[in-house]
């Protein structure tokens, strides 16, 4: 999809965040019913689109606090409203925000894990496809009860907390560094090196947990290990 015609402002990504948390709980409910009638593919697609329209709110929100006259800024964020991956992550950080700090790294360790099955789970439980094995994905069997349920669960959560964390926190004022993280090919970075990557964020936080800033630590590693194509090795190892 091309780049539409239309300019992120202050009243807009107001509007943006809020239909975008009503879309949810729209989703949400219509997932349960489809759970609670036995169709499990359908209701695991439909939480997971849930989770992307929480995540849409987010970055919605947070973009208010970027500077909107950059064209950068306007041309990014609009790609990242349509990044199905980053609106997932998205999903995650008001949930994450609430933490008991000691309790953050270790949710980090999940978040990722999750957020990655979901990506890949939001196609194969709507989509039939075939695999290299010349086996057929068939979401009607791959999608049991349980997956669905953690899903719907998982994103009813997700849901909730980002709602309280757009009506009682104020965006944060971004500066270069922010800038800079916007214009890094994350989904990219984190689909090629995704092992790689979530084991440096996982040090830094528990390195200086109190101080993580998520855009910084991406920005870091970009620069120190990605674009030199350097496996990151762990204090650990």
């Amino acid at each position: 999809m091309g780049e539409r015609d239309y300019e992120l402002s202050e009243n807009l990504l107001i509007a943006y965040h809020d239909s975008a948390l009503g879309n949810a709980k729209s989703l949400l409910e219509e997932s349960y019913i489809l759970l609670s009638n036995g169709k499990y593919a359908r209701a695991y697609f439909l939480a997971v689109a849930a989770m992307e329209e929480t995540g849409k709110a987010y970055h919605a929100f947070a973009t208010r606090g970027r500077n909107l006259d950059n064209s950068a800024v306007q041309k990014k964020m609009k790609g990242i409203f349509e990044n199905h991956p980053q609106k997932i992550f998205g999903a995650f950080l008001g949930l994450f925000h609430f933490l008991p700090l000691l309790e953050k790294a270790k949710y980090a360790e999940t978040m990722f894990d999750r957020a990655f099955n979901l990506i890949d789970g939001r196609e194969a439980s709507m989509y039939v496809d075939a695999r290299i094995d010349n086996s057929i994905i068939d979401p009607l069997l791959l999608i049991r009860h349980i997956d669905a349920q953690e899903v719907y669960a998982l994103a009813t959560n997700c849901h909730k907390h980002m709602v309280v964390f757009v009506r009682e926190t104020q965006p944060v004022k971004t500066g270069a560094i922010e800038d800079k993280f916007l214009l890094i090919p994350l989904t990219k970075m984190m689909d090629k090196a995704k092992d790689d990557f979530s084991a440096f964020l996982l040090d830094s936080m528990r390195s200086d947990l109190e101080h993580f800033d998520f855009a910084v630590v991406a920005v870091r590693y970009h620069d120190a290990y990605y674009t030199k194509n350097k496996k990151y090795v762990s204090p650990d190892e």
